[in-house]
């Protein structure tokens, strides 16, 4: 996936550059440039009840595709939201 695009405007001429920088996130457990990734799901998401009892009943889910659910970038490029 390509790093982001910014444009801006500057006295009328357009400026395309890119953004890449340490906000964006590794997958699990791989080393970049001495950061190591976070261990967290970017499968799914469960809903667990608000009242927190226990139940037989499914419980919903979000699917996430490999997906960050803060910055809607594809970490994991493997996984595929069905």
């Amino acid at each position: 996936m390509p790093p982001l695009l910014c444009l801006l405007t500057y006295h009328g001429i357009k400026i395309t550059f890119l953004l890449v920088g340490p906000h964006r996130a590794l997958a699990p457990g791989v080393k970049y440039d001495g950061r190591i990734g976070e261990i967290k799901n970017y499968r799914y998401i469960v809903h667990y009840p608000a009242d927190g009892k226990y139940t037989i009943k499914r419980l919903p889910m979000t699917k996430l595709g490999g997906r960050d659910p803060v910055t809607k970038l594809k970490i994991i490029q493997v996984v595929h939201a069905f």
